[in-house]
């Protein structure tokens, strides 16, 4: 009885099906991409501008640059706010400097984009929708962390880095605490340094970060996350999966990347 109950107790997983949605080329690759929270939506960014996705139709719906924006700039999706009826995109010009970013509200309902903040990636909104987390500072707007309010009003930094890069920042479910993933480069950045992943949560009004996970690859690579591995997504209060590179190869698109997940305590934000 013991041995029947335990096997039908178990939690029973629903299999993984992939299912392709896009057929980009090389010539117009996808910048970034964010489902919408009820799932039935999906964003992504090419050369071509900003695409709404009905998944059960297949419906497409295209988002231009906006007429300051020059036909060179980057133009991309980062995230949705709760109401679904607008969405974070980014520009981003390529100077001497560097990065130049601006963050926009988007309304899907065809009313344009609005300005949010210059000089800022915003990544993430909260589960309420008046709190936006965003990235900044160095020649790629990826060496700082912080929040502002939805308007794009009031930022106040909550962690620097200069000697790494944030890669992604994301609420919670119930909005208490952030979680970002960024790196640490041990050495200088050359074949033989090593890059440190780190997976991490905090409060959003401050204070030390909680570590979660944290594991090194060999050698250093300037594009850490350029084909999809080492990103990360927070499932709901007690959950968080990240893809993990399986070797150094992989950063480079030349080996296989994997589904990893870590559960945490919703209060403390600490690995369980």
């Amino acid at each position: 009885l013991f041995f029947f109950l335990a096997r039908h107790n178990r939690e029973i997983r629903p299999e993984l099906r992939l299912k392709q949605l896009t057929t980009n080329n090389a010539e117009s690759f996808i910048q970034d991409s964010v489902v919408s929270p009820d799932g039935h939506y999906l964003l992504y960014g090419d050369q071509l501008g900003i695409h709404l996705r009905v998944l059960a139709t297949g419906e497409v719906h295209t988002f231009q640059k906006p007429k300051a924006l020059s036909e060179d700039d980057l133009w991309y999706p980062t995230a949705w706010f709760p109401d679904q009826t607008h969405f974070i995109a980014v520009s981003g010009s390529i100077s001497s400097r560097g990065l130049i970013p601006t963050s926009w509200t988007v309304s899907v309902l065809g009313d344009g984009a609005n300005k949010l903040r210059e000089g800022v990636i915003a990544r993430s909104v909260s589960p309420d929708g008046s709190v936006v987390a965003f990235t900044s500072g160095g020649i790629d707007s990826d060496k700082e962390i912080g929040v502002m309010e939805a308007s794009g009003e009031e930022p106040a930094t909550l962690r620097e880095d200069h000697n790494g890069t944030f890669l992604s920042v994301q609420w919670s479910a119930d909005g208490q605490r952030l979680f970002d993933l960024r790196t640490q480069y041990e050495g200088s950045k050359t074949e033989d340094a090593k890059t440190r992943y780190l997976l991490e949560s905090r409060r959003p009004s401050g204070g030390a970060p909680v570590p979660i996970v944290s594991y090194e690859l060999g050698s250093y690579s300037g594009f850490p996350d350029w084909r999809g591995g080492n990103s990360f997504c927070v499932r709901d209060a007690e959950r968080v999966i990240y893809t993990r590179n399986v070797s150094v190869g992989s950063i480079a698109g030349n080996d296989d990347t994997n589904l990893w997940q870590v559960k945490v305590d919703p209060d403390t934000g600490e690995p369980q």
